[in-house]
């Protein structure tokens, strides 16, 4: 009994070992590789997913490359996701020296430049401040306040997604904002972030004490800040309400878009 529950408590702890973001990146490669396997012993190849040998996972990588020849990722993937099970098994990595040459030959001969997003510039943070900032649009005024608190604070949109009302503190002349878990902070020590008040326009502090008015978010509340937009209104204003989940990076950036 006492190695059973164990055995559990040692799978809890292994699987947050990692993001949930990162299993489910591994999911769909691992989950080829357990069908081609199952597909080639049928065929009378035998193929074992588990554990794998390194000319079998060489010839998986090569058959990707043939299949999804518009996408070098997809390789890249796979190598990256068997590996990740092995280790997660306790068992030494399968790619070896050949699979790691098939994955490199398919990015220098498929590989293609990255086209990098175009950063948001200051002119472009007045822009929509100019233009939400002061809007009594609901929504509006989320979208003006996300883009400057972000670029002020240097948040990622999950980080901003995730703060909640008892994280923002208002001091005298800035504002401090408690990011419990980052990209970077992977043990969720969290970080205390100060922001600054601006004597210009476009000041952040002023627009998330403003957003955070409008939107009924008390400073004790743990519900968080930036919530879902609801697309019919119980406002006799005619606005669109916020929701009790935090915002998601699609709605947000559908939002976006119409600044």
């Amino acid at each position: 009994a006492e190695t059973e529950h164990l055995m559990k408590v040692v799978s809890g702890l292994a699987t947050k070992s990692k993001e949930k973001s990162t299993f489910k990146k591994y999911r769909t490669p691992w989950r080829r590789w357990i069908a081609w396997a199952l597909k080639r012993t049928k065929q009378g190849e035998r193929t074992v997913a588990l554990p794998a040998e390194p000319f079998q996972v060489a010839l998986f990588l090569a058959h990707l490359a043939e299949k999804y020849a518009h996408c070098t990722t997809v390789v890249s993937s796979a190598k990256t996701a068997i590996n990740f099970a092995h280790r997660f098994n306790g068992l030494p990595e399968p790619t070896g020296h050949l699979g790691q040459a098939v994955s490199e030959g398919v990015k220098r001969t498929r590989g293609r430049p990255k086209i990098k997003a175009t950063p948001l510039t200051k002119a472009m943070v007045r822009q929509i401040y100019r233009k939400w900032g002061k809007s009594f649009s609901l929504w509006k005024l989320m979208i003006a306040t996300m883009v400057s608190v972000g670029f002020t604070s240097w948040c990622r949109f999950e980080e901003l997604a995730s703060l909640k009302a008892c994280d923002v503190v208002f001091k005298g002349d800035h504002m401090q904002i408690f990011i419990e878990h980052s990209k970077t902070d992977q043990y969720r020590e969290g970080a205390w972030v100060m922001v600054a008040k601006s004597k210009g326009d476009c000041c952040p502090v002023w627009l998330m004490k403003r957003f955070m008015m409008r939107a009924r978010a008390r400073a004790r509340d743990n519900t968080p800040v930036f919530r879902t937009i609801w697309r019919r209104s119980l406002q006799k204003s005619g606005d669109l309400s916020l929701g009790t989940r935090r915002i998601g990076s699609t709605v947000f950036h559908r939002y976006f878009r119409l600044a």
